[in-house]
This record gives C-alpha cells, sequence and structure tokens, in this order.
C-alpha cells in the first residue's frame, strides 16, 4: 500500500518540523551520536534531544547506552482500548516533560552461546511515537540462546516490567499490575538453513 499526502503551510517558517541525525565513529570500536527533532504546529509544539553511545566490545560483543529527553505542548491525545467505541485521555494539553533512557548488550561467545540483555528507563512524561504504550515504566530483560546443532536452538528469556508513577493508560493495561514478571521457559526451535 502505498499513500500520498499533501498539506498547505500558512507560514512555512512557523509550522515545520526539523530534525537532524549525527553519528561519529571516534575509534574503530565507539560511536557516538546525537539526535535532535523540533516541531511547531498550530496544535503544538514537540522538542527531542537524544545521546547515544555504542561501545564495540569484541568481535561479537556490543553495548549500546542511550538518553533522551522532550519536550511537547500540545492539544490532549486520547486512546481507544476497544476499537473505537471510548476513548480515554492520556495527555493533558499542557507543557509535558520527561526523559528516557537505556542500556542493551549483545554478546556472542564461542559461536554457540547468544546472551542479550536489556535496562530501560521511560518517564510518564516522555513522548515520541514509538514510545507511547512504554510511558510510565521501566523495563528490564535478558535473553540467552544456545545452538544445540547447525539446526537447533535453545533459548529461554526473563523479563521483568514495572510501572512508574502508575504509567499512562496503555502501560497501566500491557502491564496488568504494578510489575510483571514473564519467563519464556527454554524451548528448542529450528534455525532457517539455507
Amino acid at each position: 500500500v502505498v499513500a500520498d499526502y499533501e498539506y498547505y503551510v500558512n507560514d512555512m517558517f512557523t509550522e515545520s518540523t526539523r530534525g537532524t541525525r549525527v553519528a561519529q565513529a571516534v575509534t574503530d570500536n565507539v560511536t557516538v551520536g546525537g539526535t535532535y527533532v523540533s516541531e511547531t504546529q498550530s496544535g503544538g509544539t514537540y522538542e527531542l534531544k537524544g545521546e547515544d553511545v555504542a561501545v564495540k566490545l569484541a568481535k561479537d560483543s556490543t553495548v549500546r547506552v542511550e538518553y533522551a529527553e522532550t519536550q511537547s505542548q500540545d492539544s490532549p491525545q486520547y486512546l481507544s482500548t476497544d476499537g473505537g467505541i471510548t476513548f480515554s485521555e492520556v495527555t493533558q494539553g499542557n507543557d509535558i516533560r520527561g526523559r528516557a533512557y537505556g542500556i542493551r548488550q549483545d554478546a556472542r561467545l564461542f559461536d554457540r552461546v547468544g546472551m542479550a540483555s536489556y535496562y530501560k528507563w521511560v518517564d510518564p512524561g516522555f513522548s515520541t511515537s514509538g514510545t507511547a504504550s512504554e510511558q510510565g515504566k521501566e523495563l528490564k530483560g535478558i535473553n540467552l540462546v544456545f545452538d544445540l546443532t547447525p539446526v537447533t536452538r535453545l533459548s529461554t528469556s526473563y523479563d521483568i516490567q514495572r510501572l512508574i508513577e502508575q504509567g499512562n493508560l496503555q502501560a497501566r493495561m500491557q502491564v496488568g499490575a504494578q510489575e510483571t514478571r514473564t519467563t519464556e521457559e527454554p524451548r528448542r526451535s529450528p534455525l532457517a538453513v539455507s
């Protein structure tokens, strides 16, 4: 599906969206990046500032650290959890600020064992389209894989989600309590063979 649209802006200097992303490899193993987005529309304003660092510790081992802040002043936003029959207010139309940060690592040992872990904190006021369901949540987890044979993998994971300051409506519905813990028992799965 391809959708084209266009819109008319009365004053292209006061109503616009601007952004940039810069990343620089400072060594063979370290990359530093920054992101900036600013949007000014008749319905409100939005600003995102973010920084990240990726460090390659070994051939198959990487750690990535991210930090971002948002500030928005807009009209209320609503969320429907029943297919559009009813709507609940998710944000009020005022000055909202928030921050999010996280760290994740991914490592492969001896070409047979893999381990990935993550930690993420998303303030209730942090706002991006990709984090609406994570606003007001702390997330952490670990995933382990072991390749038994070239075509069979054993994997398990453990994840924790915790509400921060009660989260937003969408986060509360996903977590279902103040905190949930999920364990995926070890399971065997075939690997794709080409």
